[in-house]
């Protein structure tokens, strides 16, 4: 039979670490101000990737002359 004192300390464990997790996601959810700079920095790479695109076209004489 498993010691009540040692099955208290688990579940005190427990409860702490999922109420930690808890508190941590609400607080990334609430203090999460990065969408509009993530659509920002995402249409960035976009227009660096087609002006590289571009590039590589016209240096290897696929386009453009």
């Amino acid at each position: 039979m498993p010691d009540p004192a040692s099955a208290a300390a688990w579940s005190t464990m427990v409860t702490v670490a999922f109420g930690l997790s808890v508190i941590g996601t609400l607080a990334t959810k609430l203090l999460d101000r990065s969408g509009a700079r993530t659509d920002t920095i995402r249409a960035g790479y976009a227009d660096a990737a087609k002006a590289l695109n571009a590039w590589g076209r016209f240096r290897f004489g696929c386009g453009g002359g």
